[in-house]
């Protein structure tokens, strides 16, 4: 789980947020690299003689919903190709409970583990 930083939560929860499978995950950070609002982060656990394990996490908190840890833009409407973030398509949207409503309401989402 992600812990709480100092940057401020979004003020109106999106009709969706990022959520990464932890299984399929494998750290790359290409995910990091185009989130805007920096709600996405690396873990990592020693692992002994077996080396490291990484992963990504979204806090939900401050996810924004804009789908960019997913797909990038097309560049324009002939473009005929969508152009994945993530290589092992770990990251997929999924609808937060009650679209629209204030962050500040009697249940907030918990932090997503990637």
């Amino acid at each position: 789980m992600i812990s709480p930083s100092t940057k401020a939560p979004r003020k109106r929860l999106p009709k969706q947020l990022a959520v990464i499978n932890a299984d399929s995950c494998t750290g790359c950070e290409a995910c990091v690299e185009v989130c805007p609002v920096d709600c996405i982060e690396l873990r990592q656990v020693e692992l002994g003689i077996r080396g490291t394990q990484a992963w990504c996490e979204v806090d939900l908190q401050r996810c924004i919903g804009c789908e960019l840890c997913v797909r990038l833009p097309k560049k324009d409407k002939a473009d005929a190709y969508v152009q994945l973030v993530c290589p092992w398509e770990a990251i997929e949207m999924s609808l937060s409970s009650s679209p629209g409503r204030s962050v500040g309401a009697s249940s907030e989402p918990s932090a997503g583990s990637c």
